[in-house]
């Protein structure tokens, strides 16, 4: 019956495989001796034995054996032969989880991405007491948490306790110095490599050796011998295998694949027996032979490189020049939150419950003297401390939030020891979550508020297990931001959807703002990434996020900035301002700006913010890096910054018993020209412009001391984190692609105020880290620093250009490119906000003046508007629903008229009602990113050119934030080698 379908030409190509697949299994379960396949590669010396046999190499000829098309450089493998004879072919059909195959030197092999990629065959059927396994591979990293080359395990068992594995172990590395070989019989983790680690990118040949006995299991890498371990009596069983994963389970769930390899693969060979010394030999150098020109080649620049962190770090990374790092000289436990008072004493808020004031005892500007303001057991897990303003009417105090109530601890007879608890509000239901109440602000009317966390983060629906029902209430104070009166006798929701609200500030404006903690992890779309919210009454901040079913009357505020990649659990948020009439922290520019603390990760980060009429835009700076966990951050009366740490680990650390750190920061090298942009004004340029003229002498050689890594989880001082949680997403983003960026040349504008890189062209809109090394640091006593300035780029922003008119013409004449011209980069069409986040450049300041003269202004860019309002929605069972595709109106005005290309649409502005000029587009949230090209006659004065966007479902206007302008060349980031030559794939495999 099989040989008559295979016959038959009314079978299509695709079915015949599974018919030969069927064949396989037939034989394999008669038992008959198959023997390898015709069309495979005559030279293995030893073919006895053979279970399992995939070449790269040869899987054309094994598709065309089967009827297949065949396969070409480039393309996703949904499907890998087996020429073992046995039938045992590996599959994936899910598409977007396919290794691509890749050819280099003539020679093919599969290339997994780290993510999601793998192979599996199911129902082989096969085991055997004993085996020896051949990789021809290159791994290119390891993120930990087991990123395998292959697995095989019994229908329902764990790979490590009834089949094979072979990985690079559990934790991460930056070289390939770990590997892990457990399995039937030899269970657990086992050290198998030996000697100096080798790096990541070079081709080997990977044998195992798995017996029974006394250091039966054998690795031997690149045919040297490296360690072995023991193995009991049992059977290795291949009922399933997969390539390029691990198949277990350490939950309730049944074995699933989990541990993506990140590298090749260009062969694997499985035999059913151990091979004599001489025979494994031979196969070794058949493998050696096939591959020389693979295994001879060194790691190109061309190729990922891993991320290789500091080893001995300091305490605190300034990544600015003129910065002094220096302890407190003193021992305490952790603190959550500090603040400084209008007198200069810095009240630290215990996460024992306990209040500190610090002084200055000698003088010496550190503080180093530690004594009780408020005792007892009164706050349980207090997190948001705000203090009373001068002249308080029931005395000088401090308001806390913690488990169960908000509370206003007061000093009533001025002897610097709080004596009175006022509780400002209580009375809700406590969550089993060991915080609750959150974040503490007064406004100028002596109004308090606080957050509130949300009342389940692993189920914010509050889905009803017998209806299904979703019994979240809008109307619950849980997970919101509250507002108490003045006299603390009346209290009300200010907003809604907010899941851990630590951070809560007033800015110089008068407006609220919140740090707010990522979700996704918990609740399909909840809060992608940690958040910086301007809190807005009425609004709802998308934790739970809006649902057909089960909220679908809301609007998801979209935050004003996301702190990435995922799991910086964003703490501590304060303003840069004045204390008692003091300065603001580091050089002018930063006065106003919101400093951010990431506690799992170690940051401190720089956010500038522009208020427009229709929002708050963005601009982060990593500051700042720290090998503990980074919880607070204040400004001192003198302009200093101090940081509080905590001991321990994420999530949490050491908890309120441990020890923690503070550390102050000073501005002691204001002499030193800072840093203010680093931006791509050009597909092959990178430019780092300065606030003042560098000196002549640091820029000797520069071209060799610059490093450009680009990727899509690049940050700025990647190499100084030490701290992360450990979540499977954080270690897939160390597995991710980081391509180094060579440095062609560098040169310095005649004023030395700007550096410019030239590169390759950078066209893939991902990130691109800048580190300056051997540039004069300034620092002062205090901790080491590394001679090192790091930032950060990316392709966000619009190409603009300025042409004055032609002499004797009007300004819609011909215009001449002569000496006046200005063309380069802005970061945002709001010029608004494009001015304010570019103060302090000398380019864009005489850009500027120009826009006052007569001539042509013109901004070319694209925008990206796919899921404006609503985050992406993710799978998430009964949560995953199919997201409608929403109607995005996009409003440019100007106080003079313009040309726009929007789109496929050209033409001119009109004037409103209000007298100004604008053009309004409609567009369905489609993926591509949208051509936008304005042009404007300046006649004199400024052209107040500004850009809004709102939806169908909500007419308020919103500012647009700076990631939604790509520049003119920019193309999606989408993970594949921007080599790849996708024209090459045949119509049928697309």
């Amino acid at each position: 019956m099989i040989m008559t379908l295979i016959a038959s030409s009314a079978v299509g190509k695709r079915a015949r495989f599974f018919v030969i697949l069927a064949m396989g299994l037939i034989c394999l379960g008669q038992g008959a001796a198959c023997g390898v396949e015709a069309w495979t590669d005559s030279r293995l010396p030893v073919k006895e034995g053979v279970e399992l046999w995939f070449d790269c190499s040869r899987q054309n000829a094994g598709r065309t054996n089967m009827g297949m098309l065949g396969v070409v450089s480039g393309v996703p493998l949904a499907y890998l032969a087996d020429g073992s004879g046995h039938g045992r072919h590996l599959a994936q059909h899910q598409v977007d989880a396919r290794p691509k195959l890749r050819e280099e030197a003539g020679l093919s092999f599969a290339s997994f991405d780290g993510t999601n990629d793998v192979l599996v065959g199911w129902w082989l059927k096969g085991k055997m007491r004993e085996t020896t396994v051949f990789v021809a591979t290159s791994p290119r990293s390891n993120g930990g948490l087991f990123r395998a080359f292959l697995a095989m395990t019994r229908t329902g068992q764990n790979d490590y306790t009834a089949g094979l594995n072979i990985d690079l172990g559990p934790g991460p590395g930056t070289q390939l110095g770990m590997v892990n070989i457990e399995g039937s019989g030899a269970g657990g983790v086992f050290q198998m490599f030996e000697g100096p680690a080798l790096p990541f990118g070079g081709w080997h040949i990977l044998t195992v050796q798995s017996g029974v006995g006394p250091k039966a299991v054998r690795l031997f890498l690149d045919g040297k011998t490296h360690a072995a371990r023991d193995r009991t009596d049992s059977e290795i069983h291949m009922d399933e295998f997969a390539l390029g994963a691990r198949l277990y389970s350490n939950q309730a769930d049944p074995p699933f694949t989990q541990g993506f390899f990140h590298g090749d693969i260009g062969e694997v060979i499985v035999y059913s027996h151990l091979l004599k010394d001489e025979e494994r030999s031979a196969v070794e150098h058949y493998l050696r032979d096939k591959y020389a020109k693979l295994l001879g080649r060194a790691p190109t620049l061309g190729d990922s490189q891993p991320l290789v962190t500091v080893s001995n770090p300091p305490p605190v990374q300034v990544f600015y020049p003129g910065f002094t790092v220096r302890p407190l000289p003193l021992t305490l436990r952790n603190i959550n939150n500090i603040k400084f008072r209008e007198d200069g004493k810095l009240v630290a808020l215990g996460y024992d419950g306990q209040i500190l004031l610090l002084t200055d005892k000698d003088g010496d500007g550190l503080e180093d003297h530690a004594e009780p303001f408020w005792t007892g057991n009164a706050l349980r897990a207090p997190i948001g401390m705000a203090l009373t303003p001068p002249g308080y009417s029931r005395g000088r105090g401090v308001f806390v939030a913690a488990k169960g109530k908000v509370s206003l601890l007061v000093d009533t007879n001025n002897d610097d020891q709080a004596d009175q608890e006022i509780v400002v509000a209580d009375g809700w239901k406590e969550i089993q979550h060991g915080v609750d109440a959150l974040g503490v602000a007064v406004d100028k009317e002596g109004a308090v508020y606080f957050g509130l966390g949300a009342a389940n983060f692993t189920d914010a629906y509050l889905i009803d297990k017998t209806t299904g029902a979703a019994r979240y209430d809008l109307r619950s104070e849980r997970g919101t931001i509250m507002r108490v009166s003045p006299d603390f006798k009346h209290r009300e929701i200010v907003c809604t959807g907010i899941r851990f609200p630590v951070g809560l500030a007033f800015n110089s404006e008068g407006d609220l703002f919140s740090t707010d903690q990522e979700g996704a992890t918990w609740l399909p779309n909840g809060n992608p990434l940690d958040e910086l919210l301007h809190i807005q009454a009425g609004r709802h901040y998308g934790f739970p996020p809006r649902h057909p079913k089960h909220l679908p009357n809301v609007i998801d505020e979209p935050s004003v900035f996301d702190y990435a990649p995922q799991h910086q659990s964003t703490c501590g948020l304060n303003f840069n301002l004045s204390v008692n009439g003091g300065p603001a922290f580091g050089p002018s520019a930063w006065a106003g700006d919101a400093f951010v603390s990431g506690y799992s990760r170690g940051k401190i980060w720089r956010t500038k913010l522009v208020k427009t009429s229709a929002g708050y835009v963005a601009k982060n700076q990593l500051f700042a890096s720290l090998s503990s966990l980074t919880v607070d951050a204040c400004i001192s009366p003198r302009g200093d910054l101090v940081v509080s740490t905590h001991g321990g680990e994420p999530d949490w650390g050491s908890g309120p018993n441990g020890e923690g750190r503070l550390y102050k920061i000073s501005y002691t090298g204001k002499q030193l020209p800072q840093p203010i942009l680093a931006n791509i004004p050009a597909p092959g340029e990178i430019d780092v412009t300065y606030d003042r003229p560098l000196d002549p002498t640091t820029l000797k050689d520069l071209a060799r001391r610059v490093v450009i890594t680009q990727g899509k989880y690049v940050s700025a001082g990647d190499r100084f984190e030490v701290k992360r949680p450990g979540y499977a997403v954080v270690f897939n983003q160390l597995s991710a692609p980081r391509v180094d960026v060579p440095v062609q040349s560098a040169s310095i504008t005649p004023d030395r105020r700007t550096i410019a890189l030239q590169t390759r062209s950078l066209e893939i809109a991902a990130n691109y880290a800048i580190t300056l090394s051997g540039f004069e640091r300034g620092e002062q006593a205090g901790l080491r620093q590394y001679p090192d300035i790091d930032l950060a780029a990316d392709l966000a922003g619009v190409q603009a250009e300025w042409q004055p008119a032609s002499s004797g013409t009007t300004a819609s004449a011909t215009t001449n490119a002569n000496q006046s011209s200005r063309q380069g980069w802005l970061p945002h069409v709001d010029l608004q906000v494009a001015a304010a986040f570019t103060t302090g450049s000398p380019e864009h300041d005489a850009l500027w003046e120009k826009l006052r003269s007569p001539g042509v202004f013109a901004l070319r860019g694209q925008m990206d508007l796919w899921q404006m309002l609503q985050p992406a929605i993710q799978p998430g069972g009964s949560l995953d629903y199919e997201r409608p595709i929403e109607e995005v109106t996009v409003e440019f005005s100007a106080s003079i008229p313009f040309k726009i290309r929007f789109g496929s649409w050209v033409g001119p502005s009109e004037k409103a009602a209000d007298g100004r000029q604008q053009g309004v587009f409609k567009h369905r949230g489609q993926t591509d990113w949208i051509p936008v090209e304005i042009t404007m006659e300046t006649i004199g004065r400024a052209p107040g050119l500004t850009a809004n966007w709102h939806t169908a479902d909500d007419p308020r206007p919103r500012a647009f934030p700076l990631r939604r302008f790509l520049m003119p060349w920019a193309k999606p980031d989408t993970g594949s080698d921007s080599t790849e030559e996708t024209g090459r794939v045949p119509k049928e495999l697309a």
